[in-house]
């Protein structure tokens, strides 16, 4: 069955015993940090997760740090520049911020969180005319995004053109009218250019939207669990060290960091996929199992699991577990026309060619393909009915008449007594 999952605390040299309490957390996220630095120091991608996870502590000037690392490794690294940009704005450190998220935006256009920081510490600065292409640049590549058109609203607003503001204001609330954000500003433009009926309903609603947030935020406070908002964390955490350890070739180390994510995660689905990828990719069906068997009851609507679940259990020959796999899909409304044929498959493997050719004939009856017909062909040769079997190839063979497979089939049968 191949080589089963890492032993992921003794790879990562991790404690045992997994993160139960928020301290406990909190240090496996910084250990995740530590590691990446020791493991890849030379990538600015590794000092990056660190600083992350210091921000997880409200460690900023430890967070800034390794900023200044991740730069030292690669000066056109945009990220680190936006990361030291937020710091550096909370800091009171206006001008620097700019300065960062000026060059994040040039290094990387794509970073849409660079624009939106960038255009609200200009305007805190009084630079709304310096704010306004930035605004503009920012809902011109990511026009979807309700908080983009409040933002170059504010600009607008902020210099005066009231119109400009309330047309900005109304597609932001177009895009999205249960945010609160655009209504109050909106107002404010409407109430400048004396539509004071219009403003009156803006602000209305604001309220009443604000009110509506307050009491989910409430909502939210009371039934909030750090715990579990700090093993989200963890989790996260985990998935993006994996996946830079898959980016830089080190496979044992991105699938210690997925079985560790998986083992603190529980219901994560994100990371389970990702380890069976890597076992399929690996040819560990055993390893690949395990994951599917947990991804299962995860993704119950999702039948690609159960299906790759029985044509690995039919591959290692585990009859009775695969039959028991595939039953459960056939029983359902509607039934699985691919587990009918795999069902198919492994009645063949193991001479039951009634059987076999009753489940091809059920696959056929929920959707026609060449595979349903190729393996009813099969199974009626194998009961001695060539005729029929004569048949299901012409079928396979008007649906796929280039399957070089299907065509030498039938002519074999053709050629026989």
């Amino acid at each position: 069955m191949g080589e089963p999952p890492v032993d992921a605390a003794a790879v990562l040299r991790l404690p045992r015993d997994l993160p139960e309490t928020v301290e406990e957390l909190n240090e496996e996220a910084l250990a995740i940090g530590r590691l990446l630095v020791q493991s890849v120091p030379d990538r600015p991608e590794s000092h990056a997760q660190l600083a992350f996870a210091h921000l997880q502590l409200g460690q900023e000037r430890a967070a800034l740090t390794s900023w200044q690392e991740a730069l030292a490794r690669d000066d056109k690294f945009a990220d680190a520049h936006l990361g030291m940009g937020v710091i550096l704005e909370e800091q009171g450190e206006n001008e620097q911020a700019i300065a960062s998220y000026r060059k994040a935006i040039e290094l990387n256009p794509a970073l849409e969180h660079a624009y939106r920081e960038l255009t609200e510490v200009l305007l805190r600065v009084a630079k709304a005319e310096e704010a306004m292409p930035v605004a503009r640049e920012c809902v011109r590549r990511f026009p979807t995004v309700c908080e983009n058109h409040f933002w170059l609203g504010q600009v607008y607003l902020e210099l005066g053109n009231y119109e400009e503001a309330r047309r900005c204001h109304q597609e932001a609330i177009r895009i999205d009218p249960n945010s609160p954000l655009p209504y109050f500003p909106l107002a404010r433009a409407c109430a400048r250019l004396g539509k004071n009926d219009e403003a009156a309903q803006y602000r209305e609603r604001f309220a009443a939207l604000r009110a509506a947030e307050m009491q989910a935020d409430k909502n939210r406070s009371k039934n909030y669990d750090d715990l579990t908002t700090q093993r989200y964390r963890v989790v996260k955490r985990h998935v993006l060290a994996g996946s830079l350890h898959l980016q830089f070739g080190d496979l044992r180390m991105a699938e210690a960091h997925w079985v560790r994510a998986a083992a603190i995660g529980p219901d994560d689905t994100a990371t389970r996929q990702a380890l069976v990828s890597l076992y399929q990719n690996q040819n560990r069906p055993g390893a690949e199992l395990q994951f599917l068997a947990e991804l299962i009851p995860l993704e119950p609507d999702n039948l690609e699991h159960p299906l790759r679940q029985g044509r690995l259990l039919i591959e290692l020959q585990l009859w009775s577990q695969a039959e028991a796999a595939l039953t459960g899909l056939v029983a359902r409304q509607p039934p699985s026309a691919d587990a009918h044929l795999l069902l198919a498959e492994m009645d063949l493997k193991n001479g039951s060619n009634a059987s076999a050719a009753a489940h091809a004939e059920k696959a056929l009856g929920l959707a026609r393909s060449s595979r349903g017909f190729l393996l009813l062909a099969a199974s009626r040769q194998a009961c001695g009915d060539r005729p029929g079997a004569l048949a299901a190839l012409k079928q396979a063979m008007s649906l796929d008449p280039q399957n070089p497979e299907i065509r030498q089939t039938y002519e074999q049968l053709l050629q026989t007594d």
